[in-house]
């Protein structure tokens, strides 16, 4: 079978299982952001916006070849994301340690040209798998 038509009936094997398995363990993608940006750095709530955003948008450039990513995107109406929290830089990185050991793939927002780890953004994944991971982190609010 030529690539192309190997990679087509993959996606659409994936897309069907994904459509069975969307309910119950959807994708997702997590965003850790960092809480002291605003009171360390004065972030507008607008700016912190603006660090998920191109966070999540590296992550689906760095992952767009990922099978969870295609899929993902497929299904562009029904996105999930989940905004996270950790107070500092160091509890960022924690969080990156603890991904990486765990095989979770993910990147990180640098802000420039402050230098700035601002968040960290996980491929698109399923919950169970990815959530586990950061199920000690509470949800970001303003």
């Amino acid at each position: 079978m030529p690539h192309r038509a190997q990679r087509a009936a993959v996606k659409a094997e994936q897309a069907a299982a994904a459509a069975t398995d969307a309910p119950r363990d959807p994708l997702v993608m997590y965003m850790v952001m960092r809480k002291d940006l605003k009171s360390q750095f004065k972030f507008t709530t607008g700016a912190l916006m603006a660090q998920a955003a191109h966070g999540t948008a590296k992550a689906l450039h760095v992952f767009r070849d990922r099978l969870d990513t295609e899929a993902y995107l497929d299904d562009i109406d029904h996105m999930h994301k989940v905004t996270l929290r950790v107070a500092t830089g160091s509890e960022l990185t924690d969080t990156a340690e603890r991904l990486d050991a765990a095989g979770v793939p993910y990147v990180i927002w640098v802000e420039n040209p402050e230098r700035i780890e601002t968040c960290l953004v996980t491929a698109p994944g399923r919950k169970s798998v990815i959530g586990s991971h950061l199920r000690h982190l509470s949800l970001f609010t303003n």
